[in-house]
């Protein structure tokens, strides 16, 4: 992502996606969409790299969660986990109009998702920041 090519973002039942260019343009859609989703229910969004590698993220609650995919044939993924010991009740996100559950031990600070998305816009990988696990 060094090049500047942007991402896409995908979010919603209808297939909603937009193309970012900018950190700042990421920085305000996910404030937006952030917003709806704790008017209405909270959400997953999906940032696609040009390079097919993509990162998906909670928005719409103090809690996030963050997988990563690298797009290649044999899909290697993974997922932040920042406390495998936490237990509790699942975190519930809407992907397609339909609620996910996700393992409470995948509970990452919010504002450590967007960290996660502005290095993914930025390089394109894993932010170093957070711990990840094969999944």
């Amino acid at each position: 992502m060094t090049k500047g090519n942007g991402l896409i973002v995908d979010w919603g039942c209808e297939a909603e996606a937009v193309s970012v260019h900018s950190i700042e343009e990421l920085d305000a859609l996910l404030d937006h969409l952030d917003s709806l989703a704790r008017a209405t229910a909270p959400f997953l969004v999906v940032l696609v790299s040009d390079e097919g590698s993509s990162l998906t993220i909670g928005v719409g609650r103090e809690e996030s969660v963050a997988e990563f995919s690298d797009g290649s044939d044999e899909g290697a993924s993974f997922a932040s986990i920042p406390d495998p010991t936490r237990t509790g009740a699942p975190l519930v996100f809407e992907l397609d109009g339909e609620p996910n559950e996700m393992l409470a031990e995948l509970a990452t600070p919010a504002e450590a998702t967007r960290e996660a998305a502005r290095y993914f816009f930025a390089n394109g990988g894993r932010d170093p920041a957070l711990r990840w696990e094969a999944s």
